[in-house]
C-alpha cells in the first residue's frame, strides 16, 4: 500500500493513491501507518501504540482495505474495436494570426486550403469501416467555420452513418467564434454539436495574442458572438484558454482569467492551460509555478464566496478534485493520442493528433493509403505509442503518486522537451505540486466547515 505524506501549514496529512483516501493525522498515526507498512506484526503493532484489536481492525479498514469496485474501475479500458474521438480537419486556414499558434496560422507546414468533400467521404469510409463505434467526431482547423458548407454536409453524413449504425455519434467543434454565423447556429442546435471556443480571457491580453488576419483586436467580435450563441443554444460548452507570457507582463493572473470568463460567459467549462515551447519561445511560460499558486488562490476566492455549489475553477483543478472527491476513473493512459484518438488533415494524412499535423515522424500514412491500418508505418507508431503512455510500464510513472489521477500531453511534451516521447518534468512537477495544494486545501475547506 503506498503512502504520500503532505506536510503544509501545520497540517500533517496522509494521501493514499491506491484508494484516493486522504487523512490529517498526527506523527504517531504516521508511525502507525508505516509499521503496517513495514509489516511488522498485529501483536508487535497493539504493543507499541497501546491499541486494542477492535481499534487496530477499524484503522486498518479504514485506512488501507480498497473497495472492490475501486480496482475493477480503474482496471477498465475500452475495446480496440472502438475509437474515442475521430478529428477532422475542416480548414488549414485561419481568419487570425494568433502569436503563439502551433499551427502556424492556421496551416501547419502546408499550404492553406479546405477540406475537399470527396476526401471527407474517403475518411468516412476508412475510419467507419475500420472501427465498430466511433463515439464522437470533432471538427477541427485552422478555423472550421471557413468549410461552412462542407461542415454541414460532414454533419449529415455522420448523422446518417449513426442513424444506420443505431447509436449516437457527439459532435463537437473548435472555433475562434468569429465567424459565427445564424446557419452555424442552426447548425448546433439540429446536431447538438458541443462547441469550444479558443479565447484567452481579459482583453488587455486577448487583444495582443489573439488578432485578427488584418491585425485588429479580437475581444469584442468573439465575446458578442460567444453570448448570441449561449442564448440561443445553451453553447459554448467550453472555453479554452492558452496561459502565456502576455498574461504574466499585463500582471492578469489566473484567478483574473477565471473571473473575467465566469463573468461573461457563467455556464462554459474553462479548460486553462499553459503556453509551452521551447527556450526560444517569447510567448511561453518558463516558470509554472504560478499554477501551483493558483490553487490556493481559487480555493481561498471560493471560500470568501462560501458557496460550496458554485465553486469557481477551471479544467487542471476540476479535473483532480472531481478525481479525488468521486473516485472518477482515470485512463490508464499518459495520453489518449493514437490510442483513443486519432486525427486526419486536409489531405488525408493521419495522425494520432491534431497536435502532430504535419509532422511525418508522427504520422501513421493516409487515408488512400492501401492497407492503411495493417502498414508497417502504422503498426510500429501505434506499438511505440501505446507502449510509452501505458503508466504501469513508463518508468517515469510507476512510483508516482498521481498515477491514477494526472493525463499528460505528449503534444505538451514535445513543446517542452522536443520530443512527444519524453515526458516533460517541469509539466510532470506543475501536476504534482497542483495535486498536493488541491488536497492541502480540501483538507483546510473541510476542518473550516466543521468548526
Amino acid at each position: 500500500m503506498n503512502v504520500h505524506y503532505i506536510e503544509s501549514d501545520g497540517l500533517l496529512i496522509a494521501y493514499f493513491p491506491d484508494t484516493r483516501r486522504i487523512f490529517c493525522i498526527n506523527e504517531k498515526a504516521k508511525e502507525l501507518i508505516e509499521s503496517v507498512k513495514a509489516e511488522k506484526s498485529k501483536e508487535d503493532i497493539l504493543l507499541d501504540f497501546g491499541i486494542s484489536e477492535t481499534e487496530y481492525k477499524e484503522y486498518y479498514n479504514k485506512i488501507f482495505t480498497i473497495d472492490d469496485t475501486f480496482i475493477n474501475k480503474m482496471s477498465k479500458n475500452k475495446s480496440g474495436d472502438d475509437l474515442s474521438r475521430l478529428v477532422i480537419h475542416i480548414t488549414n486556414d485561419c481568419n487570425m494570426r494568433c502569436k503563439y499558434c502551433y499551427a502556424n496560422g492556421g496551416h501547419y507546414l502546408s499550404q492553406r486550403g479546405m477540406l475537399q468533400q470527396k476526401t471527407l467521404d474517403k475518411c468516412l469510409e476508412v475510419f467507419f469501416s475500420k472501427f465498430n463505434k466511433i463515439y464522437s467526431v470533432q471538427f477541427f482547423g485552422g478555423e472550421p467555420l471557413l468549410n461552412m458548407d462542407l461542415l454541414e454536409y460532414a454533419c449529415q453524413r455522420i448523422h446518417d452513418i449513426s442513424q444506420k449504425r443505431n447509436y449516437k455519434i457527439n459532435f463537437g467543434i473548435v472555433t475562434n467564434a468569429t465567424l459565427i454565423t445564424e446557419k452555424f447556429i442552426e447548425l448546433v442546435n439540429k446536431y447538438n454539436i458541443s462547441v469550444t471556443i479558443s479565447y484567452d480571457g481579459n482583453p488587455e491580453v486577448n487583444n495582443i495574442v489573439r488578432c485578427l488576419e488584418n491585425g485588429a483586436n479580437s475581444t469584442e467580435l468573439i465575446l458578442e458572438n460567444a453570448k448570441k450563441l449561449s442564448d440561443q443554444t445553451g453553447q459554448p460548452d467550453t472555453i479554452e484558454v492558452t496561459y502565456n507570457k502576455y498574461h504574466v507582463e499585463k500582471s492578469v493572473g489566473i484567478l483574473d482569467v477565471v473571473k473575467h470568463i465566469h463573468k461573461e460567459l457563467p455556464n462554459a467549462y474553462i479548460h486553462l492551460v499553459p503556453a509551452g515551447g521551447s527556450e526560444e519561445c517569447e510567448y511561453a511560460i518558463k516558470d509554472l509555478s504560478m499554477f501551483k499558486e493558483s490553487v490556493r488562490e481559487i480555493f481561498s476566492y471560493n471560500c470568501s464566496k462560501n458557496n460550496q455549489d458554485e465553486m469557481l475553477m477551471y479544467s487542471l483543478i476540476q479535473r483532480i478534485v472531481n478525481a479525488l472527491n468521486n473516485k472518477q476513473y482515470r485512463s490508464v493512459n499518459i495520453c489518449d493520442a493514437g490510442i483513443g484518438t486519432i486525427s486526419v488533415a486536409i489531405d488525408g494524412s493521419v495522425y494520432p493528433c491534431f497536435m502532430f499535423t504535419d509532422n511525418d515522424v508522427m504520422s501513421y500514412g493516409n487515408i488512400f493509403d492501401k492497407e492503411l491500418f495493417k502498414s508497417e508505418k502504422y503498426l510500429n507508431l501505434k506499438k511505440e505509442l501505446e507502449e510509452f503512455s501505458l503508466k504501469e510500464k513508463n518508468k517515469k510513472c510507476q512510483a508516482c503518486f498521481i498515477k491514477d489521477l494526472c493525463n499528460g500531453c505528449l503534444g505538451l511534451n514535445s513543446f517542452y522537451t522536443g520530443n512527444p516521447f519524453v515526458l516533460s518534468d517541469e509539466i510532470c512537477n506543475m501536476f504534482r505540486q497542483m495535486t498536493e495544494m488541491v488536497i492541502i486545501e480540501m483538507v483546510k475547506w473541510h476542518k473550516n466547515r466543521k468548526e
